[in-house]
């Protein structure tokens, strides 16, 4: 895990040959989109949508087309979704390939992206196809939040108060310095070294849930953003307890 500026992200793309990027952010970001490989490069338009078999079939048959290797590392560039997606690609073509991610969303950058829990949507729920299949390295730039939509922010933040009840020097640190580039850091350290001590969530891992049983309930009934269902699961929990 690694923090970048926007200059060195701009400059580590160009080494990456398969990549899985937002359309949103090639978007907002068009200097991205150029510094990388337009034949092996793949747009995914609302990721969130994308996440189905049907999608992951035509990445999967796109990359085999270019001739992917079991020696090439795949890149994804985008939110939660696109993470998703992109490592479950990558834990499955060619029985698993190595991959890397550069999350743009604060919810991703101190949670989706960390932890290899990757996967797409059945008809029957979430992520029920999926696998763990941990990314290789992680870069961290903050310049992507200056886009973030508020809702998206927002959402982010419900997961920041997460790790606040679950590590006291992440509480401390919120309260003097607010959201701030070594807050964030923090949060997905602190993530990463329980993942790398319970990889398969066998034990303290499920400590990460903390408001998600409300939150994922709020979520897929009240189709309000990720984080921001979780913020009302820790209100639910804290109320009843």
């Amino acid at each position: 895990m690694l923090k970048q500026t926007y200059t060195e992200i701009l400059d580590k793309i160009k080494s990456y040959r398969f990549v899985i990027v937002d359309k949103k952010v090639c978007e907002l970001y068009p200097e991205i989109l150029s510094g990388l490989q337009q034949e092996t490069t793949y747009l995914v338009d609302r990721p969130e949508m994308a996440k189905n078999i049907s999608e992951y079939e035509k990445i999967v048959n796109n990359f085999l087309e270019m001739g992917i290797t079991r020696n090439d590392s795949i890149l994804a560039i985008g939110g939660g979704a696109t993470s998703d997606l992109a490592g479950f690609v990558a834990a499955t073509i060619l029985r698993g390939v190595a991959w890397d991610v550069i999350p743009t969303t604060l919810l991703a950058m101190i949670d989706a992206s960390i932890g290899g829990k990757v996967g797409i949507n059945s008809k029957f729920g979430k992520n029920l196809m999926g696998a763990f299949h941990a990314p290789t390295n992680i870069y961290l730039c903050q310049d992507f939040l200056k886009t973030l939509p508020q809702q998206e922010l927002e959402s982010g933040k419900g997961e920041l108060l997460k790790y606040t009840f679950l590590n006291k020097a992440i509480f401390e640190q919120v309260c003097k310095e607010g959201l701030s580039s070594d807050v964030i850091f923090n949060c997905a350290k602190y993530k990463q070294q329980i993942v790398d001590n319970d990889f398969k969530e066998s034990g303290k891992r499920k400590t990460l849930n903390l408001g998600h049983t409300f939150g994922h309930a709020l979520e897929k009934n009240l189709d309000i953003p990720h984080g921001i269902a979780v913020y009302h699961g820790l209100k639910m929990v804290i109320e009843i307890y």
